[in-house]
């Protein structure tokens, strides 16, 4: 007998970022609640859809760190004197 395979859904789900994103584009994204102020950056908007995401469940990448050391080690500052 043949396996049967499962049909993949036509439509699928938009995540929560992309629905916040679209919010932010048409200018009705507010920061905390409703009445809070108009978001006009897109990273925060990016910040809040990633929020969004994250507390409902939604598997979300972990921050990449910008720099790992802000300082460099002993060794590499004794071989520059």
């Amino acid at each position: 007998m043949a396996k049967k395979i499962a049909k993949k859904p036509a439509h699928k789900k938009e995540s929560k970022v992309g629905v916040v994103i679209k919010e932010f584009k048409s200018g009705k994204l507010h920061s905390g609640s409703k009445q809070g102020p108009v978001v006009r950056n897109p990273k925060q908007a990016i910040a809040i859809g990633i929020s969004e995401s994250r507390k409902a469940g939604e598997p979300v990448k972990p921050a990449k760190r910008a720099m790992k050391k802000r300082h460099k080690s002993k060794e590499s500052w004794e071989s520059v004197k």
